[in-house]
């Protein structure tokens, strides 16, 4: 760039900058959120060529995004008179509003683009996907809000460092929102934060306080269902009247519906395997199923695949014969894999327990060298011993 066009270069930029704040004073801060203004206002985010910042992880191919991006504008439609907290694509929609707000602002208005990532963040954090390098500006500008006088500010600084940072770091986050700003949603964040470090008698105590102060409050009920069945000694009542509960109170849209549903069908067959469950458990567990599946072709359209340990679980039993499950001494036939430990190591090609022994690796076992030979073909591609000894 020669010295006389810096100039010239100098007043275009102002010129956009003007032009672009005009414009942010000019939109309605105060105006509702409308569905179909969204829609008309975002074909440019989910052209082929556009260059903005993409929120959806469903297949490789935009097509793929823009269907998604649709459906879910289409079940916000449906349900947008129900309002966010009983409609979970009202909220993600809502919160990908305020996302691209963020994105637009962030260059020339930071405390506005903050603002608008707080409220992103507090209604549904997985509408929001940043390019890694901004990470720290972001959390540097979070950091600085979070001891400000005014308190919508220090929310919103709470909130982007609770969702931007690993579960350990965010409880502190979350405690001081509690304290400040409580809410479902917040009992939400934090209860899913002890829940992935695996702490459930916090998950727990944090569920059944948040449902206590929020009865409408249905993800509480999914939380306690998942501590329940992970306490040392399964309570499966427990664990059933939540799954009910969850399922009672939830919208149709929820995004843990099916894995409600895999999990109250695996407590089924715990029962029956343990001896504790009849006719009417098995009855349970296959209608259980089965309503999994049909919500899962409809939540997986809006939030992409179901991959629970639950589900997984449910995709080992011989649904055809869970009759044997109820059995004394019964066979672990009905587990059609061994990936879970069920008491005993199980032939992976055979389905035989019997002298079963592990490939080196350890990952699978086999009741014979006949066994292993014939599994090897298949195996050897994930074997871990086989690579080690490649190394």
């Amino acid at each position: 760039v020669k010295d006389e066009q810096l100039g010239q270069i100098e007043d275009v930029l102002r010129a956009l900058m003007e032009a672009s704040v005009s414009k942010n004073k000019h939109k309605s801060q105060d105006s509702p959120f409308k569905i179909d203004e969204f829609l008309k206002n975002s074909q440019e985010v989910f052209h082929p060529k556009a260059q903005r910042p993409s929120t959806l992880t469903m297949g490789n191919q935009m097509q793929e995004k823009n269907d998604r991006v649709t459906r879910i504008l289409e079940a916000a439609e449906l349900n947008e008179h129900l309002g966010p907290e009983r409609n979970e694509a009202v909220c993600f929609v809502r919160a990908l509003d305020q996302f691209f707000e963020f994105s637009e602002l962030i260059d020339y208005d930071v405390p506005s683009a903050m603002s608008c990532l707080g409220k992103a963040y507090e209604l549904d954090e997985k509408a929001c996907s940043m390019d890694i390098k901004m990470i720290p500006v972001v959390k540097s500008f979070a950091q600085g809000m979070i001891s400000a006088k005014d308190p919508s500010t220090r929310r919103s600084g709470l909130w982007v460092l609770s969702s931007m940072s690993e579960p350990i770091a965010a409880i502190p986050y979350l405690r001081q929102l509690l304290r400040e700003a409580p809410s479902a949603r917040v009992y939400e964040f934090l209860t899913c934060m002890f829940a992935f470090l695996e702490l459930w008698k916090d998950v727990r105590t944090t569920a059944e306080k948040g449902i206590e102060l929020y009865a409408s409050w249905y993800e509480g009920h999914y939380f306690l269902a998942q501590a329940f069945s992970r306490a040392d000694k399964e309570d499966s009542e427990a664990v059933l009247r939540h799954c009910h509960l969850f399922l009672e109170k939830a919208p149709l849209d929820a995004r843990q519906r099916p894995d409600t549903h895999y999990l109250a069908a695996q407590t089924h067959a715990s029962d029956l395997m343990n001896g504790k469950g009849d006719k009417e458990s098995i009855k349970e567990l296959r209608e259980h199923v089965r309503k999994a599946k049909e919500l899962e072709s409809y939540v997986e359209k809006l939030w992409g695949p179901i991959n629970c340990g639950n589900k997984k679980f449910i995709q080992m039993l011989d649904m055809a014969n869970l009759d044997k499950l109820q059995q004394k001494g019964h066979s672990k036939k009905t587990i059609k894999n061994s990936s879970i430990d069920m008491g005993q190591k199980t032939c992976v090609f055979y389905e035989s327990q019997s002298n079963a022994g592990s490939c080196p690796c350890g990952d699978v076992w086999y009741c014979s060298a006949k066994c292993q030979g014939s599994h090897w073909k298949e195996h050897k591609v994930a074997c871990s011993a086989r690579k080690t000894k490649a190394k």
